[in-house]
């Protein structure tokens, strides 16, 4: 029976049925795994490589300054991730880590910390409250994110509050254990690593895989 091009079986009244496949006597054919999903890295680039592991005993501080590829503009969206090891629990009004000249300059800030008892987002005179402590003698992960409009902090890939802002434009610096910022002068003690800095908002599911670099115990 021949078929021109463009017909069906079904017009010439005949039910096509392919041939089944061979078998082989002996040979097993396994089951075909489902196939795992494909995780994309989120889309943008990584502007801060991440940082060795670093100790820090309340008096020293890690630093880098014109780093021109920082998202510095008042709405460029950033993500920045950092693990820590409090060997105690951060005295109040201290950075942990963030990018800007560290000034109480309104709003050109962009730095973790601890203020109010619990992880901070402080940009000078925008205070984004947590209320969640540190873990001390233990490793977590702190990320904070901004779309543009919005800053989103994290522990251990976990949202932990949000909240609006409108910043200026930073300096084009980041500082691990920064000094200098308020007059008690408190400084992080303890273990630091993977500070990395990116120029894209990372949705919850990509910090959520940033935890796969979490250093063990």
């Amino acid at each position: 029976l021949l078929f021109e091009m463009g017909d069906t079986p079904s017009k010439w009244g005949t039910q096509w049925n392919p041939a089944p496949l061979p078998s082989f006597p002996g040979v097993q054919i396994p089951d075909v795994p489902p196939v795992a999903p494909v995780v994309r890295p989120p889309a943008g680039t990584q502007v801060l490589a991440s940082t060795p592991l670093q100790i820090f005993d309340g008096k020293s501080d890690w630093s880098r300054t014109n780093l021109n590829a920082l998202p510095t503009g008042e709405d460029e969206p950033w993500t920045m991730n950092l693990f820590i090891r409090p060997d105690k629990a951060p005295e109040e009004r201290t950075l942990i880590g963030g990018f800007g000249d560290g000034r109480d300059e309104p709003s050109t800030q962009r730095y973790i910390g601890r203020i109010h008892g619990g992880i901070h987002f402080w940009g000078a005179s925008i205070d984004i409250d947590s209320g969640v402590p540190f873990d001390v003698g233990r490793w977590q992960m702190l990320t904070a994110t901004f779309d543009g409009k919005t800053v989103t902090l994290y522990k251990n890939g976990e949202p932990i509050k949000a909240a609006p802002v409108v910043f200026k434009d930073a300096a084009p610096e980041v500082h691990i254990s920064p000094t200098g910022t308020w007059p008690e002068h408190h400084q992080f003690e303890g273990r630091a690593q993977g500070f990395a800095i990116w120029n894209s908002a990372f949705s919850p599911s990509a910090v959520r895989e940033l935890m796969k670099s979490m250093p063990q115990e």
